[in-house]
């Protein structure tokens, strides 16, 4: 079986992988500040 995409196919297909790791990256950041943070506030006896 053969499957054929057109370039415009293609090109979005590869926008949305990385557009999707994007994202995991910057929810991966976002969640480490969340926690730095955190623990920041913490060590200085935030409730």
């Amino acid at each position: 079986m053969n499957l054929k995409f057109n370039q415009e196919e293609i090109e979005k297909a590869e926008t949305d992988f990385s557009n999707v790791r994007m994202d995991a990256h910057i929810n991966m950041a976002l969640d480490k500040w969340r926690k730095y943070i955190y623990n920041l506030l913490i060590s200085q006896g935030a409730p």
